[in-house]
């Protein structure tokens, strides 16, 4: 099989990788997001708001990128 790597092929693709981009790019911004306002607050001595922050992403990260994972494997059309 051969497979030609071109940037219309890049940028052209099915709806279920437009899915697979989707949910790592807006994974992504919320962790991205969550750790500026973290440092934001941090830096404004509201360290309890924080560390309350910081604790929520320790805790919901594994398990929302756990679920995600196994969602997008299940729902893959080639299984």
């Amino acid at each position: 099989m051969n497979t030609i790597v071109s940037l219309e092929g890049i940028l052209r693709f099915s709806p279920f990788v437009a899915k697979g981009y989707t949910l790592v790019i807006g994974g992504g911004v919320i962790a991205v997001t969550a750790a500026a306002l973290e440092r934001y607050l941090a830096g404004k001595s509201a360290t309890v708001i924080a560390q309350h922050i910081a604790d929520i992403i320790k805790i919901a990260l594994p398990i929302v990128m756990t679920a995600t994972l196994i969602w997008f494997v299940l729902s893959n059309p080639l299984l």
